[in-house]
């Protein structure tokens, strides 16, 4: 209700759109699946990757092997037990397998390389997703209207039960310490006004220090719209939508000899003044 005290994080509305609650269970639903399906895609390719691994593995042990005999023929033909020819289909088949070797570690390398741009792809997709219901999240969230700054409730627009379109204005909130006044100033002076005059702002017994921060351009109904900066702490019935009274100072003269000004006089004209004196009646 309008006049209530609230915080920053106090609940003024809140709003229902079943649509789109709608639209975030389902997006919700898609991740699970698209999260599901990443997972089982990752799995499946670590056992590819082991299942390459495997086949250079089992290749490098029968190269070792080879080698072995390779070294055992080569000692019996030195002998003279083992024919030269052995030894050479040895050696030739060592060979083969060296560039079998040498062909299957670039394929493993390709293979890694394309498993990891299938999987940013996949990655990328699953991104997509957490962003999408993270964004209707914050739709749903920002369906309870909350203050946003501590102050006063000025005004509420909506009733229970209520539809509302966006852009809406919902309600209106005024904090209750950083506070500016706005005062009217008479066309026929504004021109005398300067940015950063001092203020002096009538709130029933008490007198608030301030000075000029902005100065309307647009004369509306032979005013002109200031914004004052209240420099003094602020007491504590001052509220939002306050009416107020201020004095502006346009100048300043010192030694001067003035009267207060009567109604209807206007600045540098003349008029008549009449004196009392101890004789008068």
């Amino acid at each position: 209700r309008g006049g209530e005290t609230v915080t920053e994080d106090t609940p003024i509305a809140i709003l229902t759109n079943p649509d789109l609650t709608q639209q975030y269970q389902q997006q919700k639903t898609q991740l699970n699946s698209t999260t599901a399906q990443f997972t089982a895609f990752t799995l499946r390719q670590q056992n590819e990757l082991l299942a390459e691994e495997g086949k250079q593995e089992d290749l490098i042990a029968d190269i070792d092997s080879l080698m072995l005999d390779v070294e055992a023929n080569r000692k019996l033909a030195e002998l003279g037990i083992a024919a030269k020819i052995d030894l050479e289909r040895s050696e030739l088949k060592l060979a083969q397998l060296n560039k079998q070797l040498e062909r299957n570690r670039f394929r493993l390398e390709s293979f890694i390389k394309m498993q990891q741009l299938e999987k940013q792809q996949q990655h990328m997709r699953l991104v997509v997703e957490q962003q999408n219901v993270a964004n209707l999240a914050d739709k749903i969230a920002s369906l309870t209207i909350k203050a946003g700054i501590a102050g006063t409730l000025e005004k509420l627009d909506i009733e229970l039960g209520q539809y509302v379109n966006a852009g809406q204005t919902l309600a209106k909130v005024g904090s209750s310490t950083d506070l500016i006044a706005k005062i009217r100033i008479p066309q026929r002076l504004a021109e005398k006004v300067q940015l950063d005059a001092k203020v002096k702002i009538k709130s029933k017994d008490s007198i608030l220090n301030g000075k000029i921060s902005q100065l309307s351009s647009v004369i509306r109904d032979g005013f002109v719209l200031a914004e004052v900066k209240i420099l003094d702490p602020l007491p504590n019935y001052i509220r939002p939508a306050l009416n107020l009274t201020a004095d502006v100072f346009i100048e300043q003269k010192t030694d001067a000899l003035f009267i207060n000004q009567a109604p209807g006089i206007q600045p540098l004209s003349k008029k008549i003044l009449y004196q009392l004196t101890d004789d008068s009646v």
